[in-house]
């Protein structure tokens, strides 16, 4: 995500090994929503995709994004 942050070439955030990333974090901890580091780093990976991709799953995806982000705004 940072690479894609500082290039702003969409190729680091929307890699296939990036989604398994993603899969990898949340299946990680037993609870994602109640492990805020998690969340956020999810949520935000999630809605990083988004931004880069636009692509017919973006608004499926901005809904997750979201609603992982969500406890992590309740909770800050």
């Amino acid at each position: 995500m940072q690479r894609h942050l500082a290039t702003r070439a969409p190729e680091p955030v929307i890699a296939p090994e990036a989604t398994g990333e993603l899969v990898d974090l949340l299946c990680a901890v037993p609870d994602p929503l109640d492990d805020l580091p998690v969340t956020h780093a999810a949520g935000l990976l999630l809605l990083t995709q988004v931004s880069a991709a636009a692509d017919a799953d973006a608004v499926p995806k901005a809904t997750v994004a979201l609603e992982l982000l969500a406890p992590v705004a309740v909770r800050a």
